[in-house]
């Protein structure tokens, strides 16, 4: 020991400190006669003092009776050995003698030069006398230890412990366990020696077997204490792979056995020597295990590596030496796994027999002293008595769920049936049940308030059908040759029926598979990891990643390892874009949807050329997002387009839904749409077709503009859904309503079923694409909707508006994903893989918005008043920059417009839109008076409809106005004249006619 153990109680006030660990009120039972709780009990039972030695001392009288100092008090609650006590006190406390305990768990390492007759690969092997206590302690589970105490309660209670000891080091002895004080190695001249300390055991289990042909002994060096698990076992003179640990000892053991049983039965001559057999025989999976149930009076053999494969053979010779052949399997995926493949085994009918002993599952919710899950029976016998270990073995069952025996008629004689013996076959219920269980059967809630049938296979998760889980027990048999008459047994037998079905048990599964930082996306046999760091590729499965067969994407795929399809990077507040490799035919339709400039780079630019340089720019740059043809902010303005889209599907691909960053992904067309129609067939909708390759999409009619009075809308969503996807959005689609959806939690009613509310960690996203623009782009709009923009590079040509029609595959030779071939897939899910950690390690990538927001203004304008507009605001007609009679305006345009009646705040809107969507200023606020409104003393005016002239009065009142201050040549905002009054009575022929400026050309 390292350092004294009075200095831990020095530091921590006679312990005192300690137990507040477990009673943070301690201190006001201090110097009483109070008791206190330190477990669930219904009074208080225990109770403190303080002992000569300057050492505070609790008693439990209420549990074992025992008084124990605070060491002894973190023993007992935490399940650990002294040593563990020790390194959890001094990590709590931070006492200063942290490291001096730390390097109690390591061994002690020496290295120097090999002396000239020791050759590499020379091995040393030093022992110990007799084995540690602390050993025993490290070994030997707590109940282990108070289960062979209570098998020396005849000897006196001061000796007892060391008798305890004793007996345990005689077991390990016995089963070729030796403690080793030290082995040394030399390699590349190097001889290190590796040394046990007293809270770090060096085992080496000695065996003997043949190996090549040859009778070896070799021996296994076990280090439990070892960090690196890798490290915990190493084999000196070879290692026999099939060899069972143990079986030598049970042999032996069972010969006295027989021999006993011989002589007490010598007189009769029907004793049969080969039937006396013990009762139960475990297959242990290591050797700590097998130390702890031997311990406690079972038999036990285990394999010599964890690659051991149990043989028809040795099973043979293990059914020979006992009734019963159980295993316990650790509570790990990996432990449940390789326990059903053995019992599986099909090289004999035997193995269905072997009895599997269930640690039960709450097990996992206690801790080792490493903070991991426990999970095997050193664990459980940590926590539960060994009495429950019994209970435990008693409650065994194997995987055969029937019995049989050769049928006999009324006579007793065996029946015969076309020649053959005839044997009949019953059908145990709970065996049955076993049977499914342990073949990852069971129910789960799928939805709030409806309870599946599941079938877990490793850790894919699918839903099952009563007569599913019965095809699959009938299967089971034709697979493995069975007779007939069992499987007629099986068709007819009752149990198997969803009476019975109900009885198996309720899945606790986790299907999480992202984070806010992290998506796992899933291939047959492996899954991907991406996080903010890497995309990692894992191969097999975890019991910690359940997922829906519905979500393993059942396709082809390797991961594109020598460089990234794309790269996007940020440089002073732009962002950058980089292509790589353009094989994926998906990323060239993404390029062509972006290409807004197409025409200008396509065909402005390239008619004046000759045909061969033409077609030679054109095949160069097929699929090129930024073609030389075009200027530097042309060529940005398009990637920055990809780029979007990029961001919007590694949002889609990835499940978390962070409340930071939710949107709504919007697909619409971004040429300026001015003559008010639909325009479509420019990808939008292949868009999220790509998406539903890889995501569970639900799809609703966006036409149906009352869609969400319908209260069964959204009946085909649940928690499996990752996206919701409305297509085609109308022009009046009421877009407020997906704000509560895109945030919170989204209301399911499914016909003839409860109403179920899904949270936002389960909800989808939501998507939409439409040939419209939403109407009233707020504020809160465009923060709730990632805008993504369509150019119209594909397009009919119904109307003659272009030079051809253009569709994907006439760029792309074949019809996206429907005639995808493996390479097509794996180049399609490398570049979904890679959007979906750019999306993790970028910020928000937004669509460029001009067009956007322009068809947006069209939009919400409308087609009549913007045509009234562009005339009546002309240059020449002197309504800009000159102070508008609002009546006279609004007289003007439903003259226009053939309206009754229009309301002035309706028109007031429309010219603010208007003057926004011309970049113009729509009341300064310098014309604002005292009054903060603009209304004036003007001048009335009158129209009359039979002369369809204006006709000034003689009078004054105040009335609303409006100004619109429009721009010069170089951009900036004309100066404001408020007192340029426009008069409707003069002709704006007779004003001075100044020179037109550069304005939007529309075509009407």
């Amino acid at each position: 020991m390292a350092f004294d153990i009075d200095q831990i109680f020095k530091e921590t006030n006679g312990g005192l400190d300690i137990i507040r660990w477990y009673v943070s009120d301690i201190d006001k039972y201090v110097d009483t006669n109070k008791h206190f709780r330190m477990r669930e009990e219904k009074s208080e039972s225990c109770s403190i003092k303080l002992a000569k030695d300057g050492r505070y001392l609790v008693t439990d009288f209420g549990g074992d009776g025992k008084t124990r100092n605070a060491i002894e008090v973190v023993r007992h609650e935490e399940r650990c050995t002294f040593g563990e006590a020790l390194k959890m006190i001094v990590t709590r406390e931070n006492l200063s003698m942290c490291q001096s305990v730390e390097s109690m768990y390591t061994s002690k390492i020496r290295k120097k030069d090999a002396e000239t007759n020791e050759p590499d690969g020379c091995w040393e092997f030093e022992y110990l006398e007799k084995w540690p206590d602390t050993w025993i302690d490290i070994i030997f589970s707590r109940y282990t230890i108070a289960d062979v105490e209570y098998t020396h309660k005849h000897i006196k209670e001061e000796d007892r412990e060391r008798a305890v000891y004793d007996s345990l080091a005689l077991l390990l002895t016995n089963q070729n366990w030796h403690p080793m004080k030290s082995y040394s190695r030399v390699k590349d001249r190097q001889r290190m020696t590796v040394e046990s300390q007293d809270h770090y055991p060096i085992i080496g289990i000695e065996e003997e077997s043949v190996i090549d042909g040859k009778k070896t002994k070799w021996k296994k060096i076990y280090q439990p204490k070892n960090k690196v698990k890798k490290y915990r076992f190493m084999y000196h003179n070879g290692a026999d792979k099939n060899f069972l640990h143990g079986l030598a000892q049970a042999k032996a053991k069972l010969e006295k056995l027989r021999d006993q049983k011989q002589k007490e039965n010598k007189t009769d001559e029907t004793f049969e020597r080969e039937k006396v057999k013990f009762d139960n025989l475990f297959l242990s999976t290591g050797g700590s295990d097998a130390m702890n149930k031997t311990a406690i009076g079972y038999e036990c053999v285990y394999g010599s590596s964890e690659y051991f494969k149990l043989t028809k053979d040795q099973l043979k010779e293990l059914r020979s030496l006992a009734h019963n052949i159980l295993t316990c399997p650790d509570l790990d995926h990996t432990g449940q796994r390789q326990n059903l493949a053995l019992c599986l085994t099909n090289t004999s009918e035997h193995f269905l027999d072997i009895k599997t002993v269930d640690l039960p599952q709450s097990l996992k919710t206690n801790s080792d002293q490493y903070l991991r899950s426990c999970k095997d029976v050193r664990d459980y016998l940590n926590y539960f008595s060994a009495f429950s270990f019994r209970n435990l073995v008693r409650m065994a069952k194997p995987l055969r769920f029937w019995d049989s025996h050769q049928a006999v008629d009324r006579e007793g004689l065996a029946k015969i049936k076309f020649g053959k013996p005839v044997y009949e076959y019953k059908i145990s219920v709970e065996r049955m049940l076993n049977f499914l269980i342990k073949n990852g059967f069971g129910r789960f809630e799928t939805m709030p308030d409806v309870v599946e049938y599941v079938h877990v296979d490793k850790s894919v998760v699918k839903t099952v059908k009563p007569e599913q889980i019965k095809a699959f027990v009938v299967a089971f048999l034709r697979s493995r040759f069975m007779e007939e008459g069992l499987i007629d047994t099986v068709h007819k037998s009752p149990i198997l029926s969803e009476a019975h079905f109900t009885q198996l048990p309720d899945l606790d599964l986790s299907f999480r598979d992202s984070w806010s930082d992290c998506q796992l996306m899933f291939f047959p046999n492996k899954f991907i990891r991406v996080d903010r760091n890497e995309i990692a590729e894992v191969k097999g499965s975890t019991s910690e990643n359940y997922v829906w067969d519905t979500k393993i994407v059942q396709k082809p795929f390797k991961r594109l390892i020598k460089e990234p399809i794309f790269e996007i990077t940020k440089e002073e507040n732009k962002f950058r874009l980089k292509i790589n490799n353009s094989d994926c035919l998906f990323l060239r339709f993404l390029i062509q949807t972006s290409r807004v400039h197409w025409r200008t780079e396509l065909e402005d630019n390239l008619d004046d050329l000759p045909d061969d340089e033409r077609e030679k720019y054109l095949q160069e740059n097929k699929f090129n997002i930024a073609g030389p043809n075009l200027t530097e902010a042309e060529q940005y303005e398009q990637e920055l387009h990809l780029m979007s889209k990029l961001y919007a599907l590694g949002y889609l691909v990835h499940r978390f839904k962070n409340p930071a960053r939710s949107w709504s992904v919007a697909a619409m067309d971004d040429t300026p749409n001015t003559d008010g129609m639909p325009q479509g067939g420019t990808g939008k909708s292949v868009f999220f077709e790509a998406v539903k390759q890889i995501r569970q999409m639900v799809t609703l009619d966006g036409k149906n503009e009352k869609m969400f009075d319908d209260s069964h809308a959204l009946e085909q969503v649940n928690r499996n859904t990752d996206i919701l996807y409305i297509d085609d959005t109308s022009k009046n689609f009421n877009f407020e309503r997906l704000f509560s959806l895109i945030t919170g939690e989204m209301t399911v009613n499914p016909k003839g079923k409860s109403r179920v509310s899904l949270d936002k960690s389960e909800s989808p996203k939501i998507t939409f694409s439409t040939n419209y623009t939403p109407g009233q782009l707020s504020g809160s709009t465009l923060r709730r909707i990632l805008f993504l923009g369509f150019t119209n590079y594909y397009h009919d040509n119904k109307l003659g508006k272009f030079r051809e029609e253009r569709t994907p595959i006439d760029d792309l030779g074949k019809t996206l994903f429907t005639d995808f071939n493996d390479e097509d897939w794996n180049n399609f899910l490398n570049l979904m893989i890679q959007c979906c950690h750019l999306y993790l390690t970028s910020p928000k990538i937004e669509a460029p918005m001009k067009n956007i927001m322009e068809r947006n203004l069209y939009a919400e304008i409308g087609i009549n008043f913007i045509a009234w507009a562009e005339n009546y605001f002309d240059e020449v007609s002197g309504h800009i920059d000159t102070v508008m009679i609002t009546s006279v305006a609004m007289t003007d345009f439903m003259r226009f417009s053939n309206l009754t009646k229009f309301s002035p705040q309706g028109f007031n809107t429309k010219l603010s839109l208007y003057a926004k969507y011309r970049d113009w200023k729509h009341n300064p606020e310098e014309l604002l008076g005292k009054s903060k409104r603009f209304t004036k003393q003007l001048d009335v005016f009158e129209y009359d409809k039979k002369q369809m002239a204006w006709i000034k009065l003689k009078s004054k009142t105040s009335q609303s106005y409006f100004y619109f201050q429009t721009r010069d040549e170089d951009g900036d905002l004309k100066e404001i004249d408020g007192n340029n009054i426009f008069d409707p009575t003069i002709d704006p022929s007779d004003l001075p006619n100044p020179e037109p400026e550069n304005k939007k050309t529309l075509p009407f």
